[in-house]
């Protein structure tokens, strides 16, 4: 579905994202694992369309991604680790003006169900600046998955939640996967990573790279393995 051919990026502070390239198929959930800054938000952002590549391509069925292509990109949903949420609207707000932008239809009964699944009901007609963190992470949860898009990127998705909610976004990746969707997760909680993933990307300094024997781990190996390159790095 997603295709990277070495794709690079450098910004003026001297940060750079090395090379890549990387096939992310259909019922993949692929874990995007490193310390921050070592440039998992570029890559995400580069996969999305908002960032251009200073070199190489995009590929999303067999399509080339790029910032001006706004309709391919909404085939993609993502939850970025810093919300952009509007503090004037409310979620109900929000969440109309997303189903326009994505033309749905039924939009009414998508957002009803979309509130409800996340759990943000109670809030729905508040304004969104007096939010807590765990909040605003459920309306940003909304906004990612209200047009029910097939490849899904969630960036420290579980930060905030609490254990009831962590367990139902654990419930929503796993049946993802079985509807044959994609999602590329980034967590540091290292235990989600290991249980739900079917493969990890390893990113060090702009350098990323696959984990080629993830497959072939146990959890406890999983969980290990991780931990050692996250200090390593």
């Amino acid at each position: 579905m997603i295709r990277t051919e070495k794709i690079t990026h450098r910004f003026k502070s001297g940060f750079q994202l090395l090379p890549c390239t990387l096939e992310f198929q259909n019922h993949e959930c692929i874990a995007v694992l490193g310390k921050n800054g070592a440039g998992k938000s570029t890559f995400f952002q580069l996969l999305t369309g908002f960032l251009p590549p200073l070199s190489g391509k995009v590929w999303f069925n067999e399509k080339l991604m790029a910032p001006r292509n706004s309709a391919l990109r909404k085939n993609i949903g993502y939850l970025t680790q810093k919300l952009p949420l509007p503090d004037w609207s409310t979620p109900i707000q929000l969440l109309r003006y997303v189903s326009k932008l994505h033309q749905l239809g039924n939009s009414e009964d998508k957002i009803r169900s979309i509130l409800e699944q996340w759990e943000c009901t109670s809030f729905q007609n508040q304004p969104i600046h007096g939010f807590s963190h765990g909040m605003k992470k459920r309306v940003g949860l909304c906004v990612a998955t209200l047009h029910q898009p097939n490849f899904l990127i969630l960036d420290e998705p579980y930060s905030g939640l609490d254990l009831s909610q962590n367990q139902n976004l654990s419930k929503f990746i796993s049946n993802r996967t079985k509807r044959n969707q994609t999602i590329l997760l980034s967590t540091h909680i290292i235990p989600y990573a290991a249980e739900l993933c079917d493969r990890a990307i390893f990113v060090d300094n702009g350098n990323i790279q696959e984990i080629s024997k993830w497959k072939s781990w146990d959890f406890q190996t999983r969980m290990t393995r991780i931990k050692e390159m996250v200090e390593n790095s």
